[in-house]
């Protein structure tokens, strides 16, 4: 009986210690990081400046640099230096695409947006909100996964770390219903305060070389259409044609759709004023801004100026170039020279 009662015993024992092996806790690997709510820290810093923004990578952890100076020569300024504290900054991730945000409440300058950032690991690329005659300013990482994040900042130098959450497999449900998402061509009126809404985020498109607003999710596109009636009756800047709703998608980049910028244009009503009379005029450049008359003796049409997107050797450049709207309709390049800006131009008399 003994022996019986004292192999049990062992038994019991075995189970348990195989129990307790089992049942270990296997070890965080976001252990320290951030997942959800936000990071704060920095203090108050007048003339604030993100001089420059270093990304790297080393594993699957991708470390973000960002150094502030105090002061902006490259923005007419005659003196910057070293800052001697980071300005106050709160960190937040955004998803349905992946962002991370770094929101600052008084940024006056932002000199690394001069040059392109540097990819590596998940970071996809990076730039600068603000809205117009406002302090305060976002920087965004466009992320290809969704972010467990750390802070801190030493002296002048503000250090992210980014760690990508690894996704459990999800298998489609049959008969699951997409969800949809709101994007539109509408960024810069945005910026320039003409656009106002709420749940509207800005976003890298899939070519990472324009900003789109992108809403958040929705259950149907009925709940879509809604939220663009809503943003077109509330604000008299916006146009329905930039406005186009997709399915949404957690980490594929919103498709920049260049002939929303026609179709708005064409669906405006422009008007004119003749001796006080107010009458409807057609769109005559719906990508351009008309600048003067070519005399005749030059050939006869309408000069007007047209932004422009190109490659070179330090990366995309936006900038503007003449073009000739000819009689007959068609337009034609005037020069083979590109501007940075154009204000206006004038024939002499003799064209």
């Amino acid at each position: 009986m003994n022996r019986i009662i004292a192999a049990l015993m062992a038994l019991i024992l075995i189970m348990t210690a195989i129990s307790a092996a089992g049942c270990e806790a296997k070890e965080d690997p976001y252990k320290g990081y951030c997942t959800d709510g936000e990071l704060a820290g920095g203090a108050a810093l007048q003339n604030a400046n993100a001089k420059s923004v270093t990304v790297s990578c080393e594993g699957d952890v991708v470390r973000i640099r960002l150094e502030f100076y105090v002061g902006s020569r490259m923005s007419g300024g005659s003196e910057e230096a070293e800052a001697s504290t980071v300005p106050a900054y709160k960190v937040y991730r955004l998803g349905y695409p992946s962002r991370l945000a770094v929101e600052f409440n008084d940024l006056e300058y932002a000199d690394f947006a001069r040059t392109e950032t540097e990819c590596a690991g998940c970071v996809q690329g990076a730039f600068v909100h603000r809205i117009m005659e406002e302090k305060k300013a976002c920087i965004y990482f466009q992320l290809s996964a969704d972010p467990a994040f750390k802070a801190f900042a030493s002296g002048n130098v503000l250090e992210i770390e980014i760690k990508p959450v690894a996704e459990a497999e999800k298998k489609k449900k049959k008969n699951e219903k997409p969800k949809y998402q709101v994007t539109a061509n509408a960024y810069d009126d945005y910026c320039e305060g003409k656009l106002t809404a709420d749940g509207l985020t800005p976003t890298l498109d899939a070519d990472k070389c324009d900003v789109l607003l992108i809403s958040g999710v929705m259950d149907s596109d009925i709940a879509a259409e809604m939220f663009i009636k809503d943003i077109v009756d509330k604000n008299i800047s916006a146009v329905q044609e930039e406005w186009t709703i997709i399915e949404a998608d957690k980490h594929k980049l919103p498709q920049y759709d260049d002939t929303l910028v026609y179709k708005a244009a064409y669906s405006q009503n422009v008007l004119r004023s003749t001796d006080g009379n107010v009458e409807s005029a057609e769109v005559l450049i719906p990508d351009g801004w008309y600048l003067t008359q070519i005399p005749k003796r030059a050939g006869g049409g309408a000069l007007y100026t047209k932004r422009i997107k190109e490659k070179d050797a330090s990366g995309d450049y936006t900038g503007e170039r003449l073009y000739i709207r000819n009689d007959d309709g068609t337009s034609e390049e005037f020069m083979d020279y590109g501007f940075e800006t154009i204000e206006s131009a004038e024939f002499s008399p003799d064209g």
